[in-house]
């Protein structure tokens, strides 16, 4: 496990670099300040060509970089972080061999609803109907379709246009109840590619607790068994893991 620490020389250089770019910023760096605005402090993963333009733009974040031995420890670091700051974890990685590394971790939040974003780096777009070399394309190791499988949202950034409705689509699916997995394939031609728009933070504290009718019929069975019962039993799943589902939990007692 390592933490991106740039050199001096370079870090400077790439600071410099971005001064002439107030007014608009690349799909790498809209993806990680949509990420600091929901209060990530950490994210996770593995470098590689498909995917190195988000982990350059992260040394220009308020942001830690760690960078694991293997894709799958950086999925389960990614997991533990999501379980222990009651957030999203991240995890990045090149599509193919990186994303399909990802596949036990991802298959594990899934099953433990956990809220991930997996961002997989692919080749560019022009690529996209040729069997390109570690391409997760339909004529790859089609990502797509095996993402789907596992996760509740996998979708392809076509184009920079979509990226924030995409990007938002993804956040809010894994923090909507029941909460678990996202993963979005996004093309090394779009992490490059300027977007004029500026990102806006989720409310994933509203996304979690959101009022639902099965949320609601459960409220109101579990008032009526208070109601009619002197004594009981509250048997309570792994998932309530909180100090505030723990306060809350004293209080109805």
């Amino acid at each position: 496990m390592k933490k991106i620490n740039p050199a001096p020389s370079f870090k400077n250089h790439f600071e410099s670099s971005q001064q002439h770019k107030t007014d608009s910023m690349s799909g790498a760096q809209f993806i990680l300040k949509k990420l600091e605005l929901l209060g990530i402090d950490t994210i996770f993963g593995i470098p590689g060509s498909h995917i190195d333009p988000l982990v350059t733009a992260s040394l220009n974040t308020n942001m830690t970089t760690v960078i694991a031995c293997h894709e799958l420890s950086a999925g389960y670091m990614a997991d533990g972080y999501s379980r222990s700051s009651n957030t999203l974890g991240v995890v990045f990685s090149i599509s193919s061999p990186g994303s399909n590394n990802l596949i036990t971790a991802v298959n594990t939040a899934r099953i433990e609803r956990i809220p991930m974003l997996i961002i997989s780096g692919d080749v560019p777009i022009r690529f996209s109907e040729v069997p390109a070399f570690q391409s997760g394309n339909h004529l790859g190791s089609n990502d797509d379709e095996l993402f789907k499988v596992i996760t509740k949202y996998s979708n392809r950034v076509s184009s920079i246009e979509v990226l924030d409705t995409t990007l938002e689509r993804a956040i809010t699916e894994a923090f909507t109840p029941p909460f678990g997995p996202t993963h979005l394939i996004v093309p090394y031609c779009v992490l490059e590619e300027t977007i004029n728009k500026i990102p806006t933070s989720i409310n994933l504290k509203a996304l979690k607790y959101q009022e639902t009718k099965n949320s609601t019929d459960t409220v109101s069975l579990l008032q009526s068994l208070i109601q009619r019962n002197k004594k009981l039993v509250f048997w309570i799943g792994d998932s309530f893991n909180t100090k505030e589902q723990e306060e809350q939990i004293f209080d109805l007692a």
